[in-house]
């Protein structure tokens, strides 16, 4: 279970620009039930998005999850510290 003061504190995120992987991304959404921050592209070209069977569809911005907590289920994982701290004004801890 995630404690619900770093939820609320996490929800401050929400339509902020990050840094995840290399590549500039907007924080979309907050899964708190599955334990995951949801983040879209903002790439100036979105990738091609395949159909349900493998052909180009459409382009449309690449969507990444990253888990909340890490392996042991207590402290923050390593993608959201690492994702935190590319932000000047945010700290959850």
């Amino acid at each position: 279970m995630i404690d619900p003061i770093l939820l609320q504190r996490l929800r401050a995120l929400l339509g902020r620009e990050c840094l995840h992987q290399g590549e500039t991304c907007r924080v979309i959404d907050l899964l708190p039930l599955e334990g995951m921050l949801v983040l879209q592209s903002s790439s100036a070209r979105p990738g091609i998005q395949l159909d349900q069977f493998g052909r180009a569809s459409h382009r449309a911005p690449a969507i990444s999850q990253i888990g909340i907590l890490g392996p042991d289920g207590k402290g923050l994982s390593d993608e959201l510290r690492q994702l935190v701290d590319g932000l000047t004004d945010c700290r959850l801890n």
